[in-house]
């Protein structure tokens, strides 16, 4: 009898231990998000020129020259294989490569194209690419080719559809896509689209870009680049030309924001160059990038702030052994740009600009509001803003510096920022103590310590 009675409440104490997890686990899945599918709108894009990235199979070293800045360096297929998990750490979902076609002898960057069916025997075999784009699929990571049109339109056709059908790569940039026709361009768009419906196009803005835009979803705005690019590689700046242009970003097809590339100074020169600590500067240009309307594409390197000049002199080989200060900052802008739907899908308005580069804006995207607040001047910066939700119970809660929620008083919020930093706030209602939960955490392991107590007295 005595043994019925402890097997009987052991069983009840094991459905009470499993329930007690259950609880738990439960709870705790209703605060983490599940990962839905990213769409143009939510893309990071990660830029990478081929040759000096990272060198993976030293087999394919022909004539390679370290010392040389117009000679090839190295970089392969294989290398950039190896550090899909760096990428995908930083919180990109696709990269972008420069044109990997079979090029001339001195086509280190792959845009003097010579065969449009043969990969650059530098950068590895067909095959080394077709496993990379195999295993950036596993990571969640998009790949886009550099690929460089002409007027060739039949070949171009052809190659295009070609590429998608042998090797599931996922979209193209169209390099000279001003200097061709508007409706070759839809062909080739509606061509290589009928291979891959989803495919991505990313095209140069140009006089008759309008004409495209239902068909090319990014398209890259050299204006923008020289705007922000010059506004935030130094301090004081007023940002608010800059917001004129992004507010009106269509949300049909996005613009690709960058602060440097293959063909411009990069962002840490330009900072040098004023007389400022690039890491600061960066962090605002990034902030920046990350949290207004557009798809941000960063160069490789910009994570290492590594410098260069004019090209080919900002084009230097990566290197994978800095310090990784920036690279956690990348991390933590796609976390918050990730989770916060207004930063994707969202309008802008600007609420609050000053001469100095003081500037706060909104992202609304249906109920959800994001508010962001850049500090480009070299004083601490105190900002009231009003805030119409229609709602007394509700809070800002600082997301990248994990501030301290900011209440409405008076119908307004303040914000108080340090000297060029950034804050990115989100509205959701007064979170108090969350007692329900305290008590289960509480209770249910001492239930548990109890149960088994009393079991023991019991059978003794």
């Amino acid at each position: 009898m005595i043994e019925q009675v402890e097997q009987n409440m052991r069983k009840k104490g094991f459905v009470s231990i499993l329930v007690s997890f259950l609880l738990l686990f439960s709870i705790a899945g209703q605060v983490v998000a599940t990962e839905e599918e990213r769409d143009v709108q939510s893309a990071i894009i990660y830029q990478i020129l081929i040759d000096r990235f990272n060198n993976g199979d030293p087999s394919n070293d022909l004539e390679v020259d370290l010392s040389d800045p117009s000679s090839y360096h190295g970089g392969d297929f294989k290398g950039i294989t190896t550090r899909l998990d760096y990428i995908k750490e930083m919180g990109f979902t696709s990269i972008l490569l420069s044109p990997i076609f079979n090029n001339d002898q001195n086509g280190y960057d792959g845009y003097s194209v010579e065969n449009y069916y043969e990969v650059e025997e530098h950068f590895g075999s067909l095959d080394d690419f077709k496993s990379l784009v195999k295993e950036a699929h596993t990571r969640n990571l998009k790949v886009i080719i550099d690929f460089v049109v002409n007027n060739e339109q039949e070949e171009m056709v052809q190659a295009g559809k070609w590429w998608v059908s042998e090797t599931n790569v996922d979209g193209y940039k169209l390099t000279n896509s001003t200097d061709t026709s508007i409706p070759f361009m839809q062909e080739f768009v509606s061509e290589v689209k009928s291979v891959k419906e989803n495919f991505i196009f990313i095209a140069d803005k140009g006089p008759e870009i309008n004409e495209l835009e239902s068909e090319v979803n990014i398209i890259l705005d050299s204006q923008y680049y020289e705007r922000i690019a010059s506004i935030l590689s130094a301090p004081d700046g007023n940002l608010e030309n800059l917001h004129t242009s992004v507010e009106g970003n269509n949300q049909d097809s996005h613009v690709g924001g960058y602060i440097d590339n293959h063909n411009t100074l990069r962002f840490t020169r330009r900072a040098l160059e004023n007389e400022e600590h690039p890491v600061t500067r960066l962090k605002l240009a990034l902030s920046y990038l990350y949290l207004s309307p557009g798809v941000p594409i960063v160069y490789y390197g910009t994570e290492i702030a590594l410098d260069g000049g004019e090209t080919p002199d900002n084009r230097k080989l990566m290197n994978f052994r800095t310090d990784d200060e920036l690279v956690n900052y990348l991390n933590k802008l796609s976390q918050t740009r990730s989770n916060v739907p207004a930063l994707t899908k969202g309008s802008m308005e600007l609420l609050h600009s000053t001469e100095d580069g003081m500037t706060v804006y909104k992202r609304t995207y249906e109920d959800d509001i994001a508010i962001v607040a850049i500090n480009n001047s070299t004083k601490s910066q105190k900002v009231s803003i009003p805030i119409d939700t229609n709602n007394a119970n509700q809070q800002l809660r600082g997301l990248l510096n994990d501030d301290m929620a900011l209440t409405e008083q008076d119908n307004e919020y303040t914000i108080i920022l340090d000297r060029e930093s950034v804050e990115v706030y989100q509205l959701e209602e007064k979170v108090g103590v969350n007692i329900p939960f305290i008590l289960i955490i509480i209770i249910v392991p001492l239930l548990t310590f109890g149960f088994f107590y009393l079991n023991k007295r019991r059978v003794k």
